[in-house]
């Protein structure tokens, strides 16, 4: 799973906002898995099941 923030609107704020993307580990195990994505108008959440 990667989170490439580089064109998410404005990003001057702060130097390393969106200056890398970043790759979280995911092994998959099984074919299925459930994943919850929680959204609002600064924010993201992503949960997944073990």
């Amino acid at each position: 799973m990667s989170l490439d923030r580089n064109n998410s609107g404005l990003t001057n704020f702060e130097d390393r906002f969106a200056n890398r993307i970043h790759n979280l580990p995911y092994i998959v195990t099984d074919k299925e898995t459930d994943v919850r994505i929680l959204l609002d108008w600064s924010s993201i959440e992503i949960y997944r099941s073990r």
